[in-house]
C-alpha cells in the first residue's frame, strides 16, 4: 500500500499533457491579434489593403470617364442619311420613324446621376453605418469600403458597356433629323453642334437605362440582403413562432426594396416619352445595367463570402 501511494504521489505531480483543441484555438487567436512576417499588425496590412484597393476603383472611374466622355470620347458609326428620293416629283421622303418631335427631356443627365448614383450611395453609406454602428465597427468600415467600390465599378464597367455599343451601332434616335438638321439633299448634317449630331446615332443601348438600373439594383440588393427574405440566410434561426414573425417582417422589407427599381423603370420610360429611344434601346440599356448591378453586387462586393 505504501509502494502503490508514493507512485500515485509522483505520478500526481507530473505535468499535464496539453489539450491539442485549446492549443489551436490559442494559436487562432494568436493569428488574428499577432503580427504577420513583416512585423506590421494585421488590422493594419488590412487597412492599407482598403486604401490600395479603393484608389483602384477611383482610378478605374477616372479613366473610364476620360475615354468615354472627355476629348477621346469615341465617334460612333457613320450611317447615311435616311431618305427616299422620288424622281417623278424631285421630293425626298424622310422616314417618318426618325421624324419625332422634340419634347423636351424629364430627366436630365444631372438629375440621374444624382437620383441614379450619388443618392443611392449616399443613402447605403448612411444605412450601413447605421447598421453596424453598434455591432463590429471593421465590419462596419469593410461594409462602406465595399459600398464605394460597388457603386464606382459598377458606374465605371456600365459606363464603358454602354459607350462601347453606342459607337459600334450607331443607331439612330428617333429624333435624327431633329438633330441632325440634314442639306436639302440629305447628304450632310448641318447642325453646328457637332455633339449633337454625334448623339443623333447614338441611340442603342439607352444611357439612361443602363444607368439608372446599374446604380438603383445596388440599393434594391443591398436592402434585400440587410433586411429582406435574404437576410434570413444569414443568421440563426430564432424560436418557431418568432421566426415565422422574421419571415413575414423580412417578406414586407423585400418588397420596400423594390422602390429604387420602380425608380429606375420611370427614368428608363421617360425616355420613350421624351422620343430620345426606341423600346429596343430602352430594354437593351436595363438589361444591361441590371445585369451588371446585380453581377458586382452578388458575385463581387458582397458576395456569399463576404457575409
Amino acid at each position: 500500500m505504501d509502494a502503490e501511494e508514493s507512485f500515485q504521489a509522483e505520478g500526481s505531480g507530473a505535468p499535464e499533457s496539453p489539450d491539442p483543441v485549446a492549443k489551436r484555438e490559442e494559436g487562432e487567436e494568436a493569428l488574428l491579434t499577432d503580427e504577420n512576417e513583416e512585423g506590421i499588425p494585421l488590422e493594419d496590412v488590412d487597412r492599407v489593403g482598403r486604401r490600395v484597393e479603393l484608389a483602384l476603383c477611383v482610378l478605374y472611374v477616372v479613366v473610364v470617364m476620360v475615354i468615354f466622355q472627355g476629348p477621346l470620347n469615341i465617334e460612333p458609326t457613320e450611317r447615311p442619311i435616311p431618305v427616299q428620293y422620288l424622281e417623278s416629283t424631285g421630293d425626298y421622303i424622310r422616314n417618318l420613324s426618325l421624324d419625332a418631335e422634340h419634347n423636351g427631356e424629364t430627366i436630365s443627365d444631372f438629375v440621374l446621376i444624382l437620383c441614379g448614383v450619388l443618392l443611392p450611395l449616399i443613402f447605403q453609406l448612411i444605412l450601413g453605418y447605421v447598421v453596424h454602428r453598434h455591432s463590429d465597427a471593421l465590419k462596419g468600415i469593410q461594409d462602406r469600403h465595399c459600398t464605394l467600390c460597388a457603386y464606382f465599378t459598377s458606374f465605371a464597367s456600365n459606363l464603358m458597356v454602354t459607350e462601347l455599343l453606342k459607337a459600334y451601332c450607331g443607331s439612330l434616335r428617333p429624333l435624327y433629323y431633329y438633330l441632325c438638321q440634314p442639306d436639302e439633299k440629305y447628304e450632310v448634317c448641318l447642325q453646328e453642334s457637332g455633339s449633337l449630331a454625334r448623339d443623333a446615332r447614338k441611340s442603342f443601348p439607352s444611357g439612361h437605362a443602363s444607368i439608372s438600373f446599374s446604380g438603383l439594383v445596388l440599393l434594391t440588393l443591398y436592402l434585400n440582403q440587410k433586411y429582406g427574405t435574404d437576410s434570413l440566410r444569414n443568421n440563426n434561426p430564432p424560436p418557431q413562432v418568432e421566426y415565422y414573425r422574421a419571415v413575414r417582417k423580412a417578406r414586407c422589407m423585400s418588397l420596400v426594396a423594390l422602390l429604387p427599381m420602380a425608380l429606375a423603370l420611370f427614368f428608363s420610360s421617360s425616355r420613350l416619352h421624351d422620343n430620345e429611344h426606341f423600346a429596343g434601346d430602352v430594354v437593351g440599356g436595363a438589361v444591361i445595367g441590371f445585369a451588371i448591378g446585380y453581377y458586382f453586387h452578388t458575385n463581387i462586393w458582397f458576395c456569399r463570402g463576404y457575409q
